[in-house]
C-alpha cells in the first residue's frame, strides 16, 4: 500500500491579488488605511492621520493661551540684549 502524495495548494498570482500594477505598494486602496496592510496608500494615510492628530493636540494645548496682537514670549534664559533687541516686546 503505497500512501498518495497531496498536491500543494496553490496560491493566487500576484497579479490577482494586486490587480493595479501586480505589486502590493500599489494596491488600490483609496479612502482610508486598512488595517495591517502596507501598501504605500494606506502608508500615506497614516501619515496623514498621525500629522493631523499631531495638529489637533497642538490647537487642544493652545487654546487657552492668550493672542495678543504684537506679543512675542521668549524663554527664561533670553538675555537681556537679545530683549532689549526686540524693542521690548519680549516678556
Amino acid at each position: 500500500m503505497s500512501a498518495t502524495k497531496k498536491k500543494p495548494k496553490k496560491r493566487p498570482k500576484t497579479a490577482a491579488l494586486f490587480p493595479a500594477t501586480g505589486s502590493p505598494s500599489d494596491a488600490p486602496h483609496t479612502g482610508r488605511a486598512e488595517q495591517g496592510c502596507r501598501c504605500a496608500q494606506c502608508h500615506t494615510h497614516r501619515q496623514y492621520e498621525r500629522r493631523d492628530e499631531r495638529a489637533r493636540r497642538q490647537i487642544a494645548a493652545a487654546k487657552d493661551e492668550p493672542m495678543v496682537e504684537g506679543s512675542l514670549r521668549v524663554g527664561a534664559n533670553a538675555t537681556d540684549e537679545f530683549r532689549q533687541s526686540l524693542n521690548g516686546r519680549g516678556r
